[in-house]
């Protein structure tokens, strides 16, 4: 019931809306659960990411896959974040990123993205 329709509101908001829905949920529910923020820091994520042609982010296994509207784009984001993760490649329109086992996309993502250090 409310655990579903919060998950489908925060897939379908928007960067304000976002925010906006965070606020609403924490109003009404308190602090909220590891989970639950890890969805909406998840969303957040993906939002950063759509300036850079991803289109979306899977997790499988110790392996994060960016899918990117086209193979060139992926090929490009490859090239500029190529020193920072080992073993990144491209598999057709898509950026395949192995992940130690201990993790977690998020921060590997963040870590990417920011620009810090080597994240393999």
């Amino acid at each position: 019931g409310e655990r579903l329709a919060l998950y489908n509101a925060v897939e379908r908001a928007g960067g304000q809306d976002l925010t906006a829905l965070e606020e609403r949920t924490i109003d009404r529910y308190g602090t909220l659960p590891s989970e639950v923020e890890g969805i909406f820091a998840l969303k957040r994520l993906e939002l950063s990411l759509i300036p850079l042609g991803v289109s979306s982010v899977k997790e499988s296994g110790h392996v994060l896959v960016l899918e990117f509207g086209a193979e060139e784009a992926a090929t490009r984001f490859l090239r500029t974040h190529v020193d920072q993760v080992a073993h990144a490649r491209t598999v057709r329109d898509s950026v395949v990123l192995p992940m130690k086992a201990d993790q977690k996309p998020l921060t590997l993502l963040s870590s990417l993205l920011s620009g810090s250090e080597t994240v393999h």
